[in-house]
C-alpha cells in the first residue's frame, strides 16, 4: 500500500510537471495577451480545479479584471476595476503577496453577496499573486460553488502556474507596448508625412489636430496659437468640439487655463481634472463648467521653435474616460514638436508668399501710378491701388497745408462693400481738431486707430459715429522730409488690427506715389503756367482788339474759365455804394442765370467786398458754410468755395472779378493769384474804356464848338449882304489882285 501511495504520488507530481512544462511551451507560443490568459486557465484547470476563475492585472491602486473562463457574464466582469483596500480577499493577496484560501467567501466578505459576484454562487476562493522578481503585476483567483475545497497544495500548484503566467502576461504586456509604440511611431511618421504635405495654415492647424486624436485615442484635440509679447490668441483650430466652441476662445481664457500654465512653464503636463486642478482658473475654470460635454482629463504639449513658444496642443478626454497616460503625453509631445515645425515652414511659407504678393503688388501700383502725369488721375489710382492692396472699404488722398493745419480729400476710392456714408471727395477739415494726426504728419510717422479707442480724439469719435469706421490708418505722404499730404485707409466692416506688413506695404506705396505726385505736379504746375501765360495772352490780345468793354470782359472770363477751376463766373462794377453784376458766365447750368442779371448788392454790407476795397488784395474762402463772415443769400446754397479778386483803377476799386464753386474747398491761394492777373487785365480795360469814353467826349465837344464857330460866321455873312443888297450905292469888293469877288445889285 505504501508503494502505490508513492507510486500514485510519484504519478501526481510528474503530471504535474508535464501540465507546467506543457503550459510554458504553450505560454511561448504567443504574445497575444487575451490568449495567454486563455491558455493559463485551461492548464491551470487540469492540476487545480475551479468552476469559475479570473485574472487581474494591478493598475495603480486598483485591480482591474482582463480575463476569466467560467462565469456566465464574463463579458460584464471584464474591464471591471476595484480598488485594493475594499472588503475583499484580494487585498491580503496583495499586501503578503503569497496565496490567500477563503473556505466559504459569501460568509466572511458582504461583497460576494452582491452582484456581479451573487450570480456566480463563489463559495471557496483562492487567491494567487502574480509576481515578475519582486513587483507584483496582477492576481489569480479560483472559484468553487462547494466551502472549503482549496487546500495549501492547491495553493501552491497554482502558485507555480501564476509565476509562469506572469512572465508571459508581462512579456504580452511588453510585446503589446512596443508594438504599440512602434504603431504609434510608425502613425506619428505618417502623420508628419501628411502634415509636412500642406503649407496652408489653417487646413494644417486642421489635419494636426484630427491626427492628434487619431493617435492618442481622445476624444478632442485643440490647437492655440498665440502672441505671448501682444498678448493675443492668434489662431484657434480644434477636432471633436461643438460649432463654436473654437470660435469662442479668448486669449484670456489660454492664460487662465492649463495651456497658459504649459505657456509661461514651458513644460508639458498631465491634468487628471481640469475642475479640480488648481491651475485651471479664472474664466478658463467657467468656461469649463458650461461645457455640455465637459472634458476631464486633458494632456498639454508646448508648441516651441527655437526656444520661442507659439502655442500649444491638447488632447482631452471626457468624462467616463480613462486620464491619459506618461506615454500618451509623451505622443503628444513629440506631435507637438512635429506640429511646431510643420506650422513654422507654413508661416515661413505664407510669409514668403506675402512679400512676392506684395513686391507683385507694388510692382503693379508703382506701373499704374507712374503711367500719367495728370495729378488728378495719379491721385485716383493710388487711392485705388493702396486701397486694394490692403483690401480696405475706402481709401483716400488728402493734402496738409502746413501753415493753416487745413486738410482736403483730393481722392477716394470706395470698396463695392463700404458703407453709403464712406464717399467723402472735396471733403475739408481742420487737422487742429484732430492732434493724434496732425501729431503723426509732422512726426512724418504712420497711425493706426481704433474707434473703441478710450483716448480717441474727440473729434475723431465723432467721425467715427458718422461715418461708421472701425479703425484707420494714416501713412503721411513725404517729399524731400517734408509732409505734403497723408493716405488715409478706412474700415467700416470690421475692427482691424493693421500688421507691420500693412503698414510697410502701404509706406512703400506712398513713398513711390510722392514721387508721382511731385511729378505730376510739377508737370501740372508747367502746364498750369504755359495755360495762365496763354490765356492771359488772349486777354491781352482781347484788350488792344476792340475798345468794346462788354467784349473785352466777355473774353476774359472765358480765359478765367481756363485757369480757373470755378464753376460759375462772374465780373461785377462799382456804382456808387453798390456792385451790379455787368457779365457772368456758367450761370445758367445752375438755374439762377435771371438772377445773376439783375444781381446788385450794397458793398457795405459784404464783408468779403469790403475787406477786397480796403486792402486790394483777393479773397478766398474755401468753405463758405463755416466761413462765419460769409453772407448766405436765399437761393445761393450751393455756393460753396468762393474767390474773388479786386479790379482796381488808379488805386481804387471799380469792381471785383468773382469765381463760385459748388464744392467746398475747391480754391486756393494759387486761383487767387490767377484771378488777380485777370482783374489787372480788365481793370486795364476797364481804364482803356474810360480814357476811350473820354477821348469821345471831347471830340464831340469840339464838333459841337465848330458847330456853333460856322453858325456864327454864317449869320455875320448873312448880315453882310442883307447890308449891301440893301444900300443904293455901288458896292464892289475886289481881292488883293483886283479881281471882283462881290458886287451889290
Amino acid at each position: 500500500i505504501q508503494r502505490a501511495r508513492l507510486f500514485e504520488a510519484e504519478q501526481h507530481r510528474r503530471q504535474e510537471a508535464e501540465t507546467l512544462r506543457e503550459a510554458a511551451l504553450a505560454l511561448t507560443t504567443t504574445l497575444d495577451r487575451n490568449q495567454v490568459i486563455e491558455h493559463i486557465l485551461a492548464q491551470l484547470q487540469q492540476v487545480v480545479p475551479y468552476d469559475t476563475a479570473s485574472v487581474q492585472l494591478l493598475r495603480g491602486d486598483r485591480l482591474e479584471i482582463v480575463g476569466g473562463r467560467g462565469f456566465p457574464n464574463l463579458d460584464d466582469l471584464l474591464g471591471i476595476s476595484f480598488p485594493i483596500d475594499g472588503d475583499n480577499p484580494n487585498r491580503e493577496v496583495v499586501r503578503t503577496r503569497t496565496p490567500f484560501i477563503v473556505e466559504d467567501a459569501p460568509a466572511v466578505y458582504e461583497e460576494f453577496r452582491r452582484e456581479p459576484h451573487a450570480q456566480a454562487d463563489i463559495r471557496s476562493w483562492l487567491g494567487v499573486p502574480m509576481l515578475v522578481g519582486e513587483r507584483l503585476v496582477g492576481m489569480i483567483t479560483l472559484d468553487k460553488h462547494e466551502p472549503g475545497f482549496y487546500t495549501p497544495e492547491h495553493a501552491r500548484l497554482a502558485e507555480a502556474f501564476a509565476a509562469q503566467a506572469a512572465i508571459a502576461i508581462e512579456n504580452a504586456r511588453l510585446y503589446e507596448e512596443a508594438r504599440g509604440h512602434a504603431d504609434k511611431l510608425a502613425a506619428l511618421y505618417e502623420t508628419s508625412q501628411h502634415i509636412t504635405s500642406t503649407l496652408e495654415l489653417d487646413a494644417l492647424l486642421q489635419l494636426i489636430a484630427e491626427r492628434s486624436v487619431q493617435l492618442t485615442g481622445a476624444d478632442k484635440s485643440l490647437i492655440l496659437l498665440v502672441d505671448t509679447e501682444m498678448g493675443k490668441l492668434i489662431k484657434a483650430a480644434g477636432f471633436g468640439f461643438t460649432p463654436g466652441q473654437i470660435e469662442s476662445f479668448t486669449y484670456q481664457e489660454v492664460q487662465d487655463g492649463i495651456s497658459g500654465w504649459v505657456l509661461r512653464e514651458r513644460t508639458p503636463t498631465i491634468s487628471e481634472d481640469i475642475l479640480t486642478d488648481p491651475r485651471n482658473t479664472g474664466l478658463a475654470l467657467e468656461m469649463a463648467k458650461k461645457e455640455p460635454e465637459r472634458g476631464k482629463s486633458i494632456a498639454v504639449a508646448p508648441l516651441t521653435i527655437t526656444g520661442e513658444v507659439i502655442g500649444t496642443l491638447t488632447v482631452v478626454n471626457n468624462v467616463g474616460r480613462p486620464v491619459f497616460s506618461q506615454s500618451d503625453l509623451d505622443l503628444v509631445v513629440m506631435l507637438a514638436n512635429q506640429a511646431a515645425i510643420a506650422i513654422e515652414n507654413s508661416r515661413l511659407f505664407q510669409a514668403t508668399q506675402r512679400q512676392a504678393d506684395e513686391l507683385a503688388r507694388l510692382h503693379k501700383a508703382a506701373v499704374a501710378i507712374s503711367s500719367s502725369l495728370e495729378l488728378s488721375e495719379v491721385l485716383r489710382t493710388l487711392a485705388k491701388q493702396v486701397g486694394r492692396a490692403l483690401d480696405t472699404s475706402s481709401a483716400y488722398i488728402c493734402d496738409w497745408d502746413e501753415e493753416t493745419d487745413q486738410s482736403t480729400v483730393l481722392a477716394e476710392w470706395i470698396n463695392p462693400e463700404a458703407t453709403a456714408s464712406e464717399p467723402d471727395l472735396g471733403a475739408r477739415y481742420d487737422l487742429r481738431r484732430y492732434p493724434t494726426t496732425l501729431q503723426a504728419l509732422q512726426e512724418r510717422q504712420p497711425l493706426a486707430v481704433q474707434a473703441t479707442d478710450p483716448d480717441l480724439d474727440p473729434a475723431d469719435r465723432e467721425s467715427a459715429e458718422r461715418y461708421g469706421w472701425k479703425s484707420y490708418l494714416i501713412i503721411p505722404l513725404v517729399i524731400q522730409d517734408r509732409a505734403i499730404g497723408y493716405v488715409e485707409l478706412w474700415e467700416t466692416r470690421w475692427k482691424r488690427e493693421f500688421t507691420e506688413a500693412d503698414v510697410r506695404l502701404c509706406q512703400t506705396l506712398a513713398a513711390d506715389a510722392a514721387g508721382a505726385i511731385e511729378r505730376a505736379r510739377l508737370f501740372q504746375a508747367e502746364r498750369e503756367q504755359r495755360e495762365l501765360a496763354e490765356a492771359l495772352a488772349e486777354a491781352a490780345a482781347a484788350i488792344s482788339s476792340t475798345l468794346n468793354l462788354d467784349q473785352v470782359l466777355d473774353r476774359i472770363l472765358e480765359q478765367v474759365e481756363r485757369v480757373v477751376a470755378g464753376d460759375a463766373f462772374n465780373i461785377m462794377l462799382v456804382e456808387d455804394d453798390n456792385v451790379r453784376v455787368v457779365r457772368w458766365r456758367g450761370y445758367e447750368h445752375l438755374g439762377v442765370e435771371d438772377r445773376i442779371s439783375r444781381f446788385v448788392i450794397p458793398i457795405a454790407e459784404y464783408p468779403n467786398l469790403v475787406k477786397m476795397v480796403r486792402t486790394g488784395e483777393p479773397v478766398v474762402i474755401p468753405d463758405t458754410a463755416s466761413d462765419p463772415e460769409w453772407v448766405l443769400v436765399e437761393g445761393w446754397e450751393w455756393l460753396r468755395s468762393y474767390v474773388a479778386a479786386p479790379i482796381q483803377v488808379g488805386g481804387l476799386a471799380v469792381g471785383f472779378l468773382c469765381v463760385d464753386g459748388t464744392r467746398p474747398g475747391q480754391f486756393g491761394p494759387a486761383d487767387a493769384r490767377r484771378l488777380q492777373a485777370f482783374a489787372d487785365h480788365a481793370a486795364t480795360a476797364i481804364e482803356n474804356a474810360q480814357l476811350y469814353r473820354e477821348v469821345l467826349n471831347h471830340a464831340e465837344w469840339l464838333e459841337e464848338r465848330v458847330q456853333e464857330r460856322t453858325a456864327q460866321l454864317q449869320a455875320q455873312y448873312a448880315r453882310l449882304d442883307a447890308i449891301l443888297r440893301s444900300t443904293t450905292d455901288g458896292i464892289v469888293v475886289t481881292d488883293e489882285q483886283g479881281e471882283i469877288i462881290q458886287a451889290n445889285p
